[in-house]
């Protein structure tokens, strides 16, 4: 009986409580990146170190920073949404990378919970470049 409410109180302390926005619960959202990018872009959104000057043993692209060091701030929240659903071949068919989408692992509100996990990483001013670019 012990074991199983530890079990139940690790769940709901993980997990949240269900019915959540994205900003009341940003456990699932760190969940939901290391589950799905921090493979390839790092724990704490780091990206692949040389990505802009060196390619993967296939020759392609490696994962750039969502740190707000690399060019994601650049990008609109449509153009996040679509790069992480449907992969970067969504905009480019020529793109020699590894980022395929998740659209047929990630729910559409999932997919915006990791936007705004990365977008909360961001130093101010970086948030400030955004806000004034894509507002």
């Amino acid at each position: 009986m012990v074991k199983l409410f530890i079990l139940m109180f690790c769940f709901i302390s993980l997990f949240g409580c269900g019915n959540q926005n994205t900003t009341q619960n940003p456990r699932e959202e760190i969940l939901l990146y290391n589950q799905n990018c921090s493979s390839c872009h790092g724990l704490n959104l780091e990206g692949a170190e040389s990505w802009i000057s060196q390619k993967d043993d296939n020759g392609n692209n490696l994962a750039p920073p969502l740190d707000g060091t690399g060019h994601a701030w650049h990008h609109s929240r449509e153009l996040l949404f679509n790069t992480i659903k449907y992969g970067y071949y969504f905009y480019d068919r020529n793109y020699k990378g590894n980022m395929i989408g998740f659209e047929e692992k990630l729910l559409d509100q999932e997919i915006y919970q990791i936007i705004d996990y990365i977008y909360d990483s961001w130093p101010d001013e970086i948030k400030s470049n955004y806000n004034e670019i894509h507002n």
